[in-house]
């Protein structure tokens, strides 16, 4: 009988659990349609347990390396909300303006809620500092009045008495 018949049926599945449930068909197959004559080597058997447990290791961490990278691209959105933005509509192509009014995670996905519409982050090409978010540049007429001069270091101790 060939290989490709005791594994007939067996597919990938998704996650951990599927691969668990692959790798232990795969095994009772091998164990089924081995050689009596020539049985797999209990070395051999091992080290396929070794690479499996070492590829289930890699998944786990590819798993949350995928997460946090997700939530690091939320987190640094957010960064934009309440702000104008223009953006690539997704669906026409063209070019669009609006206030970021919240962002959001779908799937694997960030959007940013914009005119009422969620648009992937990628799409968004440019932010605007609103008048109102608290980002007024520093200028001589908001600096309090002794640090007009801009150098702290001019100040003498008869000023400070």
């Amino acid at each position: 009988m060939e290989i490709t018949d005791a594994t007939t049926g067996i597919g990938l599945g998704s996650g951990t659990g599927g691969s668990q449930n692959v790798f232990l068909d795969l095994v009772v197959k091998e164990l089924q349609y081995q050689d009596p004559l020539e049985p797999v080597s209990n070395t051999d058997f091992l080290a396929q347990l070794a690479q499996f447990s070492t590829l289930e290791q890699m998944e786990a961490l590819n798993t949350n390396l995928n997460q946090q990278a997700l939530f690091e691209r939320f987190g640094t959105a957010a960064n934009i909300v309440g702000k104008d933005a223009t953006y690539v509509d997704p669906q026409t192509g063209d070019t669009k303006s609006g206030r970021v009014d919240s962002v959001l995670i779908q799937g694997s996905a960030v959007y940013a809620d914009i005119n009422g519409e969620a648009i992937p982050i990628d799409n968004v090409i440019q932010v605007f500092a609103t008048e109102d978010d608290g980002d007024t540049p520093r200028t001589d007429e908001n600096l309090p009045p002794d640090a007009e001069d801009g150098d702290p270091e001019s100040d003498t101790d008869s000023d400070r008495q």
